[in-house]
């Protein structure tokens, strides 16, 4: 009898971390900020400035569907499971995905590329806790290393920071980072400035602006990235994104380009609407000279939900979504114009041009 009193006890704690594993919907940034140990939080960042964290609040996270515990376990009693889409590549809903699915430190490396928007802010985030002895410096304008045009945050500074550093992967030969950053923290609120590449296998070079103010809970974040394999292969992001972390109400602007043999093509995406609650979001997206294609999506859209859509979209405003069409921001070019294609596109010093220049 105690026999089948152990196994049923086990049975049910199983069951009990399997559900609070895989509870689909919007990512809970209450969970994060309250459990410091968690893998999910931001880089064990001691700032309470944490835009990591701020980014996935505000803006649309995709939940990835449970794949099958016999294809990918790492550690299933630790909540640690690598996931991969579960369907393939190709279409706009596919791309939209991995640009904004929910990203999760270390269980999604090696998983999700860098093209993801939140894999991106878990390394900016980690830059800014790095810089928590940053020197002081006169209070001053510094340019970002890529012109963000009208999205840009004019912004003084006044505390530095930089650092080169090398690692040697198992595979051979040397990736070395570069990073240089710029921020200010006036009360509740934090500005940022950041310029990074990464020179390995292949080249990246990243520029990142940010505002955050925690009495508000509005964030803004400004953010690019040039991914150079060959002078004729390359892919570019390009991401605004403004929201309020509380209410889950953002703006978003986001344009993916890839170069190949001299030809760009670009997906555009302008979005408007929350991400938390019993609400809906708006995507306009632009996909070369082709119509606009509209999709609505429920604020607490998973893979599974995606993947069912039709990639079609539809040409008009679909009607849970009517209210937020007035709201949609300008998309990006299609023709690429607005994101970086070259060393040239980033305005900083130094190699790779993402270094910031301050006295």
């Amino acid at each position: 009898m105690r026999f089948w009193l152990i196994i049923l006890f086990l049975f049910f704690s199983l069951t009990l971390t399997l559900t609070l594993t895989f509870s689909c919907g919007k990512y809970d940034e209450n969970l994060n900020y309250s459990i410091a140990s968690d893998s999910n939080s931001s880089s064990n960042s001691s700032s309470r400035f944490d835009y990591f964290t701020a980014a996935k609040a505000a803006g649309p996270v995709i939940s990835p569907a449970l794949i099958s515990t016999d294809m990918f376990v790492k550690d299933i009693f630790n909540n640690d499971i690598v996931t991969k889409a579960t369907w393939s590549s190709g279409g706009i809903l596919y791309e939209i995905y991995q640009l904004i699915r929910d990203y999760q430190y270390p269980r999604d490396e090696g998983v999700i590329d860098g093209s993801n928007m939140y894999k991106a802010m878990h390394t900016v985030n980690s830059t800014y806790s790095s810089s928590s002895q940053c020197t002081t410096i006169a209070d001053q304008s510094v340019s970002p290393p890529f012109n963000f045009g009208s999205d840009q945050i004019d912004q003084t500074y006044n505390c530095s920071y930089s650092d080169t550093s090398v690692s040697t992967p198992t595979s051979g030969g040397s990736n070395t980072y570069y990073t240089s950053l710029v921020r200010k923290e006036v009360g509740n609120e934090s500005f940022v400035n950041v310029g990074w590449s990464y020179v390995g296998s292949n080249t990246t070079q990243n520029a990142m602006q940010g505002q955050f103010n925690t009495t508000t809970k509005q964030v803004k974040i400004n953010l690019t990235y040039l991914v150079t394999y060959s002078s004729t292969n390359k892919y570019s992001v390009r991401i605004h994104v403004s929201g309020n972390t509380d209410t889950g109400l953002f703006t978003l602007r986001l344009s993916k380009c890839s170069i190949s043999s001299g030809t760009t093509t670009c997906n555009s995406i302008a979005g408007y609407g929350y991400s938390k609650g019993s609400n809906y979001y708006l995507f306009k997206v632009l996909q070369g000279s082709s119509d606009p294609k509209y999709f609505c999506f429920a604020s607490d859209t998973t893979e599974t939900v995606m993947k069912s859509m039709s990639d079609s979209g539809s040409s008009t405003v679909p009607s849970n979504c009517t209210n937020y069409a007035a709201n949609l921001p300008a998309n990006y070019s299609t023709s690429g114009s607005d994101n970086p294609s070259s060393t040239n596109s980033f305005t900083g010093t130094g190699d790779y041009k993402t270094t910031l220049t301050w006295q």
